[in-house]
């Protein structure tokens, strides 16, 4: 059995885009272009749309890189996040669940846009993972509410 100090203490999640992120945005950049060019749509509209379709995923990887690196989710059920891992921002966890068995945080650090991240499995372990299931069933955003 696993120690209570074990889950007494903050759990860590690494924000920053890993290796399966940024393969499904090429992924995603890839099929779209080819969608584009399998159309009947004229070459100009054709390359207007391709245009497009690269400055979204330039914006993406943008905010993508500009979204903190860390994230830790207190016991007490207080969340901070860092940019640099050495000053580390209160924020509120606005929203928190799981899609095909990925967990979705979305956060807000106060005076900022809210933010949301995937957490992918190259950057959550096994560990890891278990440990932000029983805190978010525990802190979640509406699960004082559901609870009751």
């Amino acid at each position: 059995m696993h120690s209570s100090s074990a889950y007494a203490a903050p759990v860590e999640l690494d924000l920053r885009p890993g290796r399966i992120e940024v393969a499904l945005r090429w992924l995603l950049l890839a099929a779209a272009v080819l969608a584009i060019a399998l159309t009947s749509l004229g070459p100009a509209l054709q390359s207007a749309l391709g245009l497009l379709a690269g400055t979204l995923a330039w914006r993406d990887w943008r905010v993508s890189r500009r979204r903190p690196v860390a994230l830790r989710l207190h016991a007490d059920g207080g969340v901070a996040a860092s940019s640099d891992a050495l000053q580390w921002l209160p924020c509120a966890l606005a929203q928190a669940h799981w899609f095909l068995g990925l967990p979705i945080l979305q956060w807000r650090i106060a005076g900022a846009r809210t933010q949301a991240c995937v957490l992918f499995p190259d950057r959550v372990d096994a560990a890891t993972r278990q440990r932000l299931r029983v805190w978010l069933q525990t802190h979640a955003p509406g699960a004082a509410e559901a609870a009751a």
